[in-house]
């Protein structure tokens, strides 16, 4: 069992509360969240309505219309460390060729990997949003992930 799935059915605490606490520190409360997956971490896709109240990211300014990425994981050191050496690698690709990859979106603290408090928990989770700048959200690809995990 997954440690993502140990919170929700023994700490009293729900994906959707954590997800909900990501949110906040992303300054996009009230975003439409669907749980995508929650093998290895929590996968939830985050829509933003093109059309109703403004959704204003600190560091990226409007994003109405948008759909993000949010994974919730586990802060076991191990993890910490991969999730670093992830988007240190996604930063440099981004950087040095003309790949479509997902762009970390730093919290409204300015932060690419917060870490999530709820009451309840005994430690805390950690949560990476990504965007895919210009480009649509890889439902296709999201949707395989979904299969992958009830099979």
């Amino acid at each position: 069992m997954n440690s993502n799935k140990q919170l929700a059915d023994n700490g009293n605490v729900s994906h959707l509360q954590l997800a909900e606490a990501a949110l906040k520190r992303y300054a996009l409360e009230g975003a439409t969240l669907t749980l995508i997956s929650e093998a290895d971490s929590a996968l939830y896709q985050v829509s933003l309505p093109a059309t109703g109240p403004t959704f204003q990211h600190p560091y990226l300014g409007y994003l109405n219309g948008q759909q993000l990425l949010l994974r919730i994981e586990d802060t076991a050191e191990h993890r910490v460390a991969a999730t670093y050496s992830e988007l240190t690698l996604l930063a440099t690709l981004l950087r040095d060729t003309e790949l479509d990859l997902p762009e970390p979106v730093p919290s409204a603290s300015g932060e690419l990997v917060p870490e999530l408090w709820v009451d309840g928990m005994e430690r805390p989770r950690q949560c990476v949003l990504f965007r895919w700048a210009g480009l649509p959200f890889p439902q296709q690809a999201m949707s395989r992930a979904s299969h992958w995990q009830t099979n």
